[in-house]
Parts: structure tokens; C-alpha cells; sequence
């Protein structure tokens, strides 16, 4: 039997399906992650990109234990399929608005539930300048935004600058290489909420060394690797670290002195004016976050237009 990884075949022929099997890995890291994503167990997407590689004839990652890391084929596969996806959602946009009259749905995406909450006083004032908009939250997107974004799943997502869209973030309205946009909207604060009978509630600020014994709760991944760059050049790593992914679990677990939690100081507004928590900042400087909305460029006047006004209405309306 010829080894599927010898050679390349003569005729290649890949379906949009492959190419976003092959994103959605790059991105992940992992199939597990990956096929979460994309509805598929874990098996069957292994057997999907075991397929792929035998009809390409060469390896499109690297495996070392379970991560994953596109080999310079995957890279370019990973290239194309952003050129295909944003050529999708193009022609798309497109239809949509020819089979409706003009009029478009726009979906957009955030990295955290909470911040739905103040999008709000954002979707009225839009439906009345863009009425031919239809603004949808993209809430099965919220885990994911930057991946759903490259992927052409949404159209714009409010993210912080944890996620690693960082080639966006030099200034507002920049366009990229990758085919994005970005406007910056607003810096917030991240502090950690303890109980107010905590032992350490009663310090003006707190350092590094007075989380070395806590169980500290951090909504996802991005902003446990955000805090423990400010805690390990210090030599300190909590006592244990839980993600929490839900900010009024964590406000709960906080009040009831199971840990403490590092949020944005907005979302604890409501309950440090109740006095059930308080907030203090990380280091005497502390710990501060920029915040974008980053949309596919497309050739519609969306980004144009519209988008420019949404990022003007949340600079207006956000927490910042």
C-alpha cells in the first residue's frame, strides 16, 4: 500500500468543509476543541482530517501529545481558506440583501455573556439610523469570537485585547492583512472582588504575593494566562485557580467566600454599592484592558458605514 504521506496526488480536490476543518484545528490547537466547534466527536473529525491529509498526500499538522501545529501546508491551506470564507460571506451579504429588499443582517459576537447587557442601549439608536440593519447576537459564538470571525460565522465581535487579534489594536479603524478592521472602544479595569470579611478586604491594593494562598476564579483561559503574566515574574502562582465562565457564578462563589475573583470593575458595580463585595486593584498601578470591535472587511459599505457608527455608540454606551 503507498504511504498516503509520500507523495502528492495529481488531482486535488477540496470542499469548503475541508477547509474549515483545517481552520478550525489551526485555531484549537487540538480536534477535540475543534470538532466542539464544528459538531463533530472527536473521532470522526480525526477520521475526517486523516482523510484529508491521504487525498493531499502530505501532513497538515504536527502532533506533540494533543497540540496541534500546521506544518507550512496547513499554513497555506489555513490562508486560503480565510480568502475562501471571506469570499463566502461576501457573496452572502450579497444575496441577502438582493433577496431582501436591501435589507442585511449583520451578527456580531463578544467574548463574555456580560457584555450583552449593556449592547442594549446600542440596538435601539442603530435600528433607527440603519433600518434596512438587522443586528443578530451571535451568543453560540461567544466562547470562540475570534475564531467564529475568522471563520466567517460572524460579522463583528467586542473583544479585549486577552484574544489575539493584537495586529488590530494599533489604532481605531485599522485594516489588516488578514482582511479585518478594528475600532477601539474603551480601556476597563480588571480588580479582584473578595468578600468584605475577607482578611485581605481591608488593604487599599493588593500585590502579587497577597494571591500566593488564594483560590483566585478567572472567567476563561485568556484572562488566567492575562493574570498570571502580572503574578509570575513575582515568583507567585495561586494557591489554585478555577475557571468560572459565568460572571454571576463567580460573584456568588466570591460572596460566599469560596475564593476570589478577578472581573472587570463595571461588572461589580451594582454589588459594590449594595456593600456585599469589595474591589481592589492588582498592584498599585492596576491592571487595565483595551477593548475593540474587529469585523470582516467586506465589500459591502458595512464597514463603511455602519460599523463605524456601531463602535461610536459603544464608546458612547460601554462600561469604559
Amino acid at each position: 500500500m503507498q504511504d498516503v504521506h509520500s507523495s502528492a496526488p495529481s488531482a486535488i480536490r477540496l470542499e469548503r468543509a475541508d477547509l474549515g476543518l483545517v481552520l478550525a484545528v489551526a485555531e484549537s490547537g487540538g480536534v477535540t476543541r475543534a470538532g466542539s466547534l464544528l459538531h463533530l466527536s472527536q473521532s470522526a473529525l480525526s477520521r475526517r482530517l486523516l482523510d484529508l491529509e491521504a487525498r493531499v498526500g502530505a501532513p497538515l499538522f504536527r502532533r506533540a501529545g494533543r497540540r496541534m501545529t500546521p506544518t507550512a501546508l496547513g499554513e497555506e491551506i489555513c490562508r486560503r481558506a480565510v480568502e475562501v470564507e471571506r469570499s463566502f460571506v461576501q457573496a452572502e451579504a450579497s444575496l441577502r440583501r438582493g433577496v431582501r429588499g436591501g435589507r442585511r443582517t449583520v451578527r456580531v459576537t463578544t467574548e463574555c455573556y456580560t457584555a450583552y447587557h449593556w449592547l442594549e442601549a446600542v440596538l435601539g439608536p442603530l435600528r433607527l439610523e440603519f433600518p434596512e440593519v438587522e443586528v443578530r447576537l451571535a451568543l453560540e459564538a461567544t466562547r470562540e469570537p475570534e475564531l467564529a470571525l475568522r471563520a466567517g460565522r460572524v460579522d463583528a465581535a467586542i473583544v479585549s485585547e486577552a484574544l489575539t487579534i493584537s495586529s488590530t489594536r494599533k489604532r481605531a479603524a485599522k485594516i489588516t492583512d488578514d482582511g479585518l478592521r478594528s475600532w477601539h472602544l474603551f480601556d476597563d479595569e480588571l480588580v479582584v472582588a473578595l468578600a468584605p470579611e475577607h482578611p485581605l478586604a481591608g488593604k487599599k491594593f493588593l500585590r502579587a504575593e497577597d494571591l500566593r494562598k488564594e483560590h483566585v476564579l478567572v472567567y476563561d483561559a485568556r484572562q488566567e494566562s492575562t493574570l498570571l503574566g502580572l503574578l509570575i515574574p513575582a515568583g507567585v502562582r495561586p494557591e489554585q485557580m478555577s475557571t468560572v465562565p459565568l460572571t454571576e457564578a463567580t460573584v456568588a462563589l466570591v460572596k460566599a467566600g469560596t475564593g476570589v475573583g478577578v472581573l472587570a470593575r463595571w461588572v461589580l458595580t451594582p454589588h459594590l454599592a449594595a456593600g456585599t463585595v469589595r474591589a481592589l486593584t492588582l498592584s498599585a498601578r492596576g491592571l487595565r484592558r483595551s477593548w475593540d470591535m474587529v469585523a470582516l472587511e467586506t465589500e459591502a459599505d458595512d464597514t463603511e458605514t455602519f460599523m463605524p457608527r456601531f463602535a461610536e455608540l459603544l464608546r458612547a454606551h460601554g462600561p469604559g
